[in-house]
């Protein structure tokens, strides 16, 4: 069963979301399907509990469409004039979007997985906990497998994440990758040590639903995934964030007007899609009403 541990935290949502949004607007009108059987997997859920997440996932696509996407839109927009003699700027308005659009669905959906929560049976929760300790061993299988130094792997995320947006590294911009990878934190088994005593108490905590004050345990407990690890862990992911937003910065400096060209176009092509998937909205939207 192929689950993140992150299941709970909103990360999973915005990256379904996004990549479903950018994929076709066909696809993005499937999405709360997608990740309502995604979600299904954790547990044996009853048809109760299964209407309960079609009802928020689908609340979560109809706000995401109507708030986040005309916001993308114009990030995309913003980013197809970027200045090649100062890219960090627009990139970090990028970025920034990124991480309020993190802790705007961070709030949606803490309530509702509050009520979820306290619904479930002892069986489901020891079937969750069965579902993220069988996501960790697959995760553990494939480290295992790949064997390649940090630089190599880290380099690898670089081409493919440039690939989704247009844009192929050259040599110049691999070697910048390369050499950046030398000041950053190697961070991943701390991680893992970190989501796993998160895990743990959430577990704990959910077996405790009926208690009182049980409502703001949990929602505290989901919040503290933003700072999993004390204050070195978050002072070092920050100063590797840092970098990220650098290097990235420095790629697009370097990039070639072939390059920016190609970025330009697929950014286009993004813009065209999240048109289209409003267009196709607002109709259904009059649809409704003439009725």
């Amino acid at each position: 069963m192929h689950v993140q541990t992150r299941l709970f935290m909103p990360m999973l949502w915005v990256t379904l979301t996004a990549s479903c949004a950018l994929s076709g607007s066909l696809v993005f009108e499937r999405l709360d399907q997608y990740v309502a059987s995604y979600f299904k997997e954790f547990a044996d859920f009853s048809d109760e509990q299964k209407r309960q997440i079609e009802t928020f996932t689908a609340d979560y696509q109809n706000l995401f469409a109507s708030q986040q996407l005309p916001k993308i839109k114009s990030v995309f927009i913003a980013l197809k004039s970027l200045d090649r003699e100062n890219p960090k700027p627009s990139v970090l308005v990028a970025y920034r979007y990124g991480h309020s659009l993190l802790r705007t669905t961070n709030e949606f959906f803490e309530m509702r997985f509050v009520l979820l929560a306290k619904t479930l049976s002892d069986e489901q929760i020891q079937q969750i906990e069965q579902t993220f300790i069988g996501a960790e061993a697959d995760r553990a299988n494939a480290r295992e497998k790949d064997t390649r130094p940090f630089a190599e792997r880290v380099e690898d995320r670089y081409i493919k994440g440039f690939k989704r947006i247009g844009l192929k590294l050259n040599e110049k911009q691999r070697q910048i990758v390369r050499h950046s990878t030398n000041d950053m934190h190697q961070l991943a088994p701390a991680w893992r040590i970190a989501q796993k005593n998160w895990v743990d108490a959430l577990i704990a905590l959910l077996l405790k639903r009926h208690e009182l004050g049980f409502d703001e345990a949990l929602i505290t407990h989901l919040r503290a995934q933003q700072t999993l690890g004390g204050v070195e862990f978050q002072e070092k992911m920050r100063a590797n964030q840092d970098q990220t937003v650098n290097v990235i910065a420095q790629i697009f400096a370097q990039g070639s007007d072939k390059q920016i060209t190609a970025f330009v176009k697929k950014l286009d092509f993004y813009v065209g899609v999240i048109d289209r998937i409003l267009a196709r909205r607002q109709i259904q939207l009059d649809d409704g009403l003439a009725r």
